[in-house]
């Protein structure tokens, strides 16, 4: 077994957000209507929206038919506050825009009165009437909640109408998806990546081996804040390909300091031996898994500049439950067997295969000493010809995998209402495993 070291995918992305929609994708909007109590239209209405992670605020006036609407939004949480005169300030909190996900968000007004202000919380995400769009947003709450057994984003991808955990996508071939991060073309499945956390992206372009979501790695669970899957009836911001259209975002800083550390464990101890493993006597597979690390996020200067850091490490010192071919006993003593149409099974000593042979050399001493190597088999029925001169041997192979996984975000934002806002995000990736030994 050789220890291979690859040093992949430093990626280096530069993204500028203009008011002029130039990055459609990675991001989010909201639009809606301004009405009175009786439902009719207000016009000329302030509309404000504020992010209340970086503090972003932006204003718009409703038009003639009292409909506003914001585009080009950093996914996340926003305040929406309405004014108009002679009626009451409406706020609206806790208004949730999840990546790739149009919101629709009507505003009520009622006459002034004593109250001048109403505060109200959208604590549900609207549901998204927008466009036709078929596909759920994970937003950083429920991917935490979820059960994930390594920890790796991808797997979570599958978790959409249509998808399968190998990538594809309503039955499209899973070369034919658009990974986008950060609103940046992400799409590298002609990289085959060798088993990264828990996928194997071994073989090549739309190989059997080579997961549709590949190229989605490597992000750490902690620096993923949201992601969509849209599986059908994509709209012409999309492109690329004809698959599942997918949307990552990472975690940026806020003007709130937050970070984590952890540290997650999996041993031999509480594992189970397989069926297989079982019946032919072998061990059940060493297993001790350690996946830590801990990221920060905050702001360098509140409003203006943030930053979030994330570093983790996986390591496995683990064996993987493996069958090879191995001669049979009989074999190794030169005896071989073989079996006829009516299903009758016949012996060749080494004297008969002498007497058949037409050079009358019969076994080879050389060749004998060559099968006595090989282990003894535990499993004939894993045999190429089902125990007759060759048997299975399953046994369990170590491998060793570290892998560490940096990612450093920084965002300016050039000004207050973050319309332009210029975003560095790095991301390196040393992984060494150790390789299973080949049949």
């Amino acid at each position: 077994m050789g220890f291979q070291s690859n040093c992949f995918g430093t990626a280096l992305a530069i993204i500028t957000f203009a008011a002029s929609g130039l990055w459609a994708q990675g991001s989010s909007s909201i639009r809606g209507q301004v009405t009175d109590s009786q439902k009719g239209v207000i016009t000329s209405a302030a509309v404000s929206l504020a992010d209340k992670d970086t503090g972003a605020s932006r204003t718009t006036v409703t038009s003639s038919s009292g409909e506003y609407q914001f585009l080009q939004l950093r996914p996340g949480t926003y305040m929406l506050t309405v004014k108009a005169p002679g009626f009451t300030t409406k706020e609206v909190e806790n208004v949730q825009l999840l990546v790739d996900t149009p919101v629709s968000l009507d505003v009520t007004l009622d006459v002034a009165s004593s109250t001048s202000t109403v505060n109200v919380s959208a604590e549900a995400p609207p549901l998204n009437t927008v466009d036709a769009t078929v596909g759920n947003a994970f937003e950083e709450k429920k991917i935490q909640a979820l059960p994930l057994q390594t920890r790796n984003v991808v797997q979570l991808l599958s978790l959409q109408p249509g998808v399968t955990q190998t990538g594809e996508v309503m039955g499209a071939r899973r070369d034919q998806n658009n990974i986008m991060l950060d609103g940046i073309d992400n799409n590298d499945n002609q990289n085959p990546l060798s088993g990264l956390n828990g996928t194997n992206g071994a073989g090549g372009l739309n190989s059997s081996n080579n997961s549709g979501f590949t190229s989605a790695l490597p992000i750490p669970l902690d620096s993923v804040q949201e992601f969509r899957v849209t599986v059908a009836g994509d709209n012409a911001s999309a492109g690329h390909s004809s698959g599942g259209q997918v949307q990552l975002v990472t975690r940026s800083g806020s003007n709130t300091l937050h970070g984590s550390a952890y540290e997650y464990n999996r041993n031999t101890a509480y594992t189970a031996n397989n069926w297989f493993n079982n019946r032919a006597g072998v061990a059940r597979p060493q297993l001790v898994r350690n996946q830590f690390g801990a990221s920060l996020g905050g702001p360098a200067k509140k409003n203006k500049l943030f930053y979030f850091l994330n570093y983790e490490r996986h390591i496995d010192s683990s064996q993987q439950s493996q069958s090879r071919t191995v001669p049979s006993e009989t074999l190794k003593q030169g005896i071989v067997k073989f079996k006829t149409t009516d299903g009758s099974v016949y012996t060749l000593n080494p004297s008969d295969v002498a007497a058949v042979d037409p050079l009358h050399q019969g076994v080879s001493p050389t060749m004998i000493a060559y099968l006595k190597q090989f282990p003894t088999g535990n499993s004939p029925q894993l045999g190429s010809d089902s125990g007759l001169n060759f048997s299975g041997y399953i046994f369990n192979a170590p491998v060793k995998l570290d892998y560490r996984t940096y990612v450093g975000r920084f965002d300016w934002m050039v000004d207050n209402a973050g319309k332009h806002t210029v975003s560095f995000r790095g991301t390196l990736s040393n992984n060494g495993e150790t390789s299973v030994p080949a049949q």
